[in-house]
């Protein structure tokens, strides 16, 4: 199984959007993790979602270097999950019919579109193929 990051673990305070990647070369098989940490600020690790909290990584595909964007998938998350964070993944099966994958010039992208005011997030997503 290869790994390859759309976003590595980050933590920001502020919505976001990474960089691309191109996704022409995954036919096979494939999943797209997103992990968001859990508050491990008291141990010295990342600060993250607090309780009540919110935030929202949408998985974003284009073909035109993104002048044109598709919601690829929505992950939800909110606070107070402990420190050891929460993990959503999604696989090929349950979007093949809309997804971009496997075609020429496509890319992917993670968009942090949602956080609450206040709170910072730290997270990483990725693809297991």
């Amino acid at each position: 199984m290869a790994i390859t990051y759309i976003q590595s673990q980050v933590t920001k305070s502020a919505t976001f959007v990474g960089s691309a990647i191109s996704i022409a070369s995954f036919v096979s098989d494939w999943t797209v993790k997103v992990r968001a940490y859990g508050d491990q600020s008291a141990a010295g690790g990342p600060a993250s979602l607090d309780a009540g909290q919110e935030a929202r990584i949408v998985i974003e595909e284009s073909l035109d270097g993104f002048t044109t964007v598709r919601t690829l998938w929505v992950f939800d998350f909110l606070g107070g999950t402990g420190s050891e964070g929460t993990a959503q993944s999604v696989r090929k099966y349950e979007m093949e019919k809309t997804s971009l994958f496997g075609q020429a010039g496509a890319e992917v992208r993670a968009n942090l579109e949602v956080l609450s005011a206040g709170s910072s997030i730290t997270y990483e997503v990725w693809i297991e193929a």
